[in-house]
């Protein structure tokens, strides 16, 4: 009998390092949910997983204190060492930095 499950080649643990609570956090396009300050998601499966110059290139959005808070990535349109994995596992910090008073997810890589 064939497996209903899909088998992953990307797999992807998340931890929250951003000093505060994540509501609503979607990564990837996988919703997530409330992420806590200092906790981790299980390895979360990717069909392919997005990098530009080493660092995660993934769209990422939450709420912090009720406000909606972006990803920093958005500002990596004009990298020029853009690349996808199709497998491996990684693990992935949540930073939050600040540019000009806006708050921003930011992804890097363990």
């Amino acid at each position: 009998m064939a497996s209903c499950s899909k088998v992953y080649k990307v797999k992807v643990k998340y931890v929250n390092k951003t000093g505060s609570d994540l509501k609503g956090l979607v990564i990837g396009g996988k919703r997530i949910g409330k992420l806590n300050n200092n906790a981790e998601t299980k390895y979360l499966g990717y069909n392919v997983y997005h990098f530009d110059s080493g660092l995660p290139d993934e769209a990422a959005e939450a709420k912090i204190d009720d406000q909606k808070v972006d990803s920093y990535s958005q500002f990596f349109w004009c990298g020029t060492e853009k690349y996808k994995v199709e497998e491996g596992t990684f693990e992935i910090e949540i930073q939050k930095v600040t540019q000009q008073d806006k708050v921003y997810l930011y992804l890097e890589k363990m």
